[in-house]
């Protein structure tokens, strides 16, 4: 008697896929849920006043490069401890004026305190 082989693999292929939809059962809440907390985070960064922010350049920019970035967003207020980090006074969105003029990450000035700004 031989065995077959087609339905070991049915077999194999039905657990398989069990597996897989136990995982995709999980993993759609926890995606849902970390999508949740970065929003949330997301928004605990935003400048609470829209004429005033911190940008967080690029962490190899020099202090100068740093500042000559951030006075192209508005009046530099600050440098930060970190060579990197400058807040500014725009005249109206100075989070969209820091990124477009290179920063990478734009936050309340008062989050920047701990970098020294």
């Amino acid at each position: 008697m031989g065995v077959n082989h087609w339905a070991v693999i049915q077999l194999l292929m039905i657990g398989q896929s069990s597996k897989l939809a136990g995982l995709a059962a999980v993993a759609g809440p926890l995606l849902i849920g970390a999508g949740g907390l970065a929003a949330a985070v997301a928004l605990s960064l935003q400048p609470k006043d829209p004429q005033v922010a911190a940008g967080i350049f690029p962490p190899w920019w020099s202090r100068l490069r740093t500042f000559d970035a951030a006075a192209e967003a508005g009046q530099v207020v600050s440098l930060g401890g970190a060579p990197f980090v400058a807040t500014v006074r725009a005249r109206a969105d100075a989070a969209a004026a820091l990124r477009s003029s290179g920063a990478w990450l734009v936050v309340d000035p008062g989050l920047a305190a701990a970098c020294g700004a």
